[in-house]
């Protein structure tokens, strides 16, 4: 575009000036010159028509005052693009850039003790003897409890912090969260969180965590084939393959009975039915025919009240 610009000028300007002069490879080169170094300034053309009064030397300086305009444009426009695309690009990088600095800040203020220097020592000592009287001593069971809930509040809390799904989805009104149910991974790390609270605000809002898992995939599950009755499962591991125990902090849990024993993904059709009947809920509403004002009506589907649905999957 730049080319066909400079040549736009430089060749009736050049002609203008030199009238007609036959062809040699220094031509290009020639026509070239003027047409470029004028957008920097260097008005050479100006130099060769300011004494010239004819016809072509007024035509020659009214083209250059439009070649100049333009190319005053034209220059200022590709700054504005480069800007422009420094803008883009930087914008792009801002939520990463941010993300990270976000989470060696919340890091930082999460494992640091909440007193400060001198002060800061009391801390520490408190996680000493937290640390000496359960690792050395036959402290009492509260105690071990205290110690292991100040480990994993901290790692959990972090968790919570920077995980969107897990923070929004904790503290928006009303909200489902569907696992897989079992005492393992990312089901076990939702479920501590819901125990533990690490936002004051989680205590106003409801929340129901639902697991939904194949029936012959759960330990003991021949012990839950009962009705109005309380059944404690034990969380201790067993040796038996493709058996893991249920997460004691869900609300609700969902078995589906597909005939197999230790095996899982015999759920994942009924769960991703119900994810759209969630995300699908239709209403009936009835709507009448004004055209020749008749009594009959017809009834119509509309999909509404969407519910909106944040899938995570974890490798």
């Amino acid at each position: 575009m730049l080319t066909v610009f400079l040549l736009s000028f430089g060749v009736p300007a050049y002609a203008l000036i030199h009238d007609a002069q036959p062809f040699t490879w220094h031509l290009p080169r020639k026509i070239f010159n003027i047409a470029y170094w004028e957008i920097f300034g260097d008005l050479k053309v100006l130099e060769l028509i300011e004494d010239n009064y004819t016809l072509p030397g007024y035509f020659t300086y009214v083209l250059l005052g439009i070649y100049m305009a333009f190319g005053a444009i034209l220059l200022v426009n590709l700054l504005i693009a480069m800007f422009s695309n420094t803008f883009s690009s930087c914008q792009t990088d801002t939520d990463y850039i941010w993300k990270s600095q976000r989470f060696k800040l919340v890091f930082e203020y999460l494992d640091r003790p909440s007193l400060p220097p001198p002060l800061i020592c009391i801390p520490h000592l408190y996680r000493l003897f937290l640390f000496t009287s359960t690792r050395f001593f036959k402290s009492p069971t509260r105690l071990k409890q205290i110690y292991q809930k100040h480990i994993q509040r901290t790692s959990l809390r972090m968790y919570a912090q920077n995980n969107a799904f897990l923070r929004d989805g904790l503290t928006v009104q009303s909200a489902w969260i569907i696992t897989g149910g079992n005492d393992a991974g990312i089901m076990k790390l939702i479920g501590d969180i819901i125990q533990l609270k690490p936002d004051s605000s989680f205590n106003s809002k409801p929340v129901r965590l639902i697991g939904i898992a194949t029936w012959g995939s759960v330990r003991d599950f021949d012990l839950l084939d009962v009705q109005g009755k309380i059944v404690r499962c034990s969380k201790q591991r067993n040796d038996k393959k493709d058996e893991v125990g249920l997460e004691p902090n869900h609300t609700h849990f969902v078995f589906v009975d597909d005939k197999t024993v230790r095996k899982y993904g015999g759920e994942i059709m009924f769960r991703v039915k119900l994810e759209q009947a969630i995300t699908s809920a239709t209403a009936m509403y009835r709507t009448e025919s004004y055209i020749d004002q008749m009594t009959s009506s017809t009834q119509q589907q509309q999909k509404s009240n969407y519910a909106p649905v944040v899938l995570l999957v974890v490798e």
